[in-house]
């Protein structure tokens, strides 16, 4: 038993090579945008984890509360978040 599918064809090969060029450029621009976002990130996650290293030293109290429910992925998240707009 066997089904048949008569699909429309959407796009020519003209069509096709246009978009296929247009995906190749658009790549070639995000890729380094990607680079430089996942730097941003990887930078905001060692300076929130220095910080609340510091503040675990001085402060024990500040650092429980810090820690207790994610607040070190809540803050880092954050402020890379802005840091990328």
């Amino acid at each position: 038993m066997y089904e048949k599918y008569e699909l429309p064809i959407r796009f020519t090969e003209e069509q096709r090579k246009k978009y296929a060029e247009w995906g190749i450029k658009k790549g070639k621009v995000l890729m380094p945008m990607a680079a430089v976002t996942i730097g941003i990130d990887l930078l905001t996650v060692l300076w929130v984890v220095g910080r609340v290293w510091l503040i675990r030293e001085s402060d024990p109290i500040w650092f429980q509360i810090i820690c207790q429910n994610d607040g070190i992925g809540e803050i880092s998240s954050t402020i890379a978040i802005i840091l990328t707009f």
